[in-house]
């Protein structure tokens, strides 16, 4: 089952393999690299459910406001802010969840392409590779020695 996860898309998009085989080599760049923990962390994708989430509950107190001073949307005067709310809110929620996915995808593209190849990187953008070995040094600082 741990072949089946969506940073096997990745490999699919980069590389053209097979959804199996690209989940198998993921999973096995990620153990030689040390990083499984990173596969459990999620921590840009919290934050981007979070942002999800605040646009969501914005759209949703934006559509409370117009509730207000419009007058009501649906037929019930006293339910009419709370379906408003859920309304918007899952509105809101769908359209920022399919424009952050882009976002989301974009960031597992380059932690594996980072994973795969750290020494092409620092050839081509010797200040951007720093940076994300900064970076990498702080959030997992036994890792670091196997960017090399």
């Amino acid at each position: 089952m741990e072949y089946f996860n969506s940073w096997a898309f990745v490999y699919v998009g980069l590389y053209g393999y097979p959804y199996i085989e690209a989940g198998k080599n993921v999973i096995n760049l990620f153990r030689q690299r040390g990083w499984t923990t990173l596969i459990a962390d999620r921590l840009v994708f919290r934050v981007l459910l979070f942002c999800n989430l605040g646009i969501g509950a914005l759209c949703g107190t934006l559509a409370i406001i117009c509730d207000f001073a419009i007058g009501p949307f649906f037929p019930d005067k006293e339910a009419s802010h709370i379906i408003s709310f859920l309304v918007a809110f899952f509105i809101g929620l769908f359209i920022s969840n399919v424009t952050l996915f882009v976002v989301e995808s974009a960031v597992r593209t380059v932690i594996v392409c980072f994973a795969e190849s750290p020494a092409e990187f620092d050839e081509h953008h010797p200040v951007l590779s720093e940076n994300m070995k900064a970076g990498w040094a702080e959030a997992y600082p036994t890792v670091v020695g196997v960017l090399t």
